[in-house]
């Protein structure tokens, strides 16, 4: 079972609506599109999350099954020359950010990014990510700012 305590304080987050930020508000129509017809009532969380807790072992061994298979196309696409990675599509820190803050939001369809915020480490997952992406940033010498 999952921690009740995380689906009541999921449930008291105001609307994502309310916490947009100004960066945002150019790509708002596309943010509403992506979330105009999905639910996030109580019941349809909670059951997301009971399902997470009792696939969970399931879960677990298809990301492992699929991780290599990602880091394969990745080193397909750097050698061809595409862009893998913030630094190459020259965006600055924030834009990466806004980016994944608002990945779960863009499209009607229930993802990993949904997961990680009904899971409560939303937060957890976007200072990991922006340590790595300062790291890249670092190694080029660049700071990441726009």
């Amino acid at each position: 079972m999952f921690c009740p305590g995380r689906l009541a304080r999921l449930l008291q987050e105001p609307p994502w609506q309310e916490w947009v930020k100004p960066g945002m508000q150019p790509y708002l129509q596309f943010l509403v599109q992506g979330t105009e017809s999905r639910s996030f009532e109580k019941a349809v969380v909670k059951r997301h999350l009971e399902n997470f807790v009792s696939h969970k072992s399931e879960i677990l061994k298809l990301a492992d099954q699929v991780l290599p298979e990602l880091e394969e196309v990745l080193v397909i696409l750097a050698a061809a020359v595409c862009p893998t990675s913030p630094l190459t599509l020259d965006l600055d820190r924030d834009k990466v950010d806004m980016s994944f803050r608002y990945l779960r939001l863009l499209r009607n369809r229930y993802s990993t990014f949904d997961l990680v915020w009904e899971l409560g480490l939303e937060e957890e997952y976007l200072k990991r990510l922006a340590g790595y992406i300062d790291d890249l940033y670092r190694s080029c010498g660049d700071t990441g700012e726009a």
